[in-house]
């Protein structure tokens, strides 16, 4: 769980800030397990569309 409690100010959003941001916010570990948990989504919808894509191309020639 992030925690609320770190001094994190809005207005300065940048990629570093947000990086270190998180360092400090969650756990190594579950980092880990969030990258891993967006990287097998990633690949779950990359494979619902190209069965998508499939299934559009075989109807259309059926």
């Amino acid at each position: 769980m992030i925690d609320a409690t770190l001094d994190f100010k809005p207005d300065s959003l940048t990629p570093e800030n947000m990086a270190n941001y998180f360092k400090k916010a969650v756990p190594e570990s579950e980092f880990a397990l969030l990258v891993a948990q967006n990287s097998y989504q990633a690949q779950l919808a990359s494979h619902k569309a190209l069965l998508d894509q499939r299934d559009r191309l075989t109807s259309k020639t059926a």
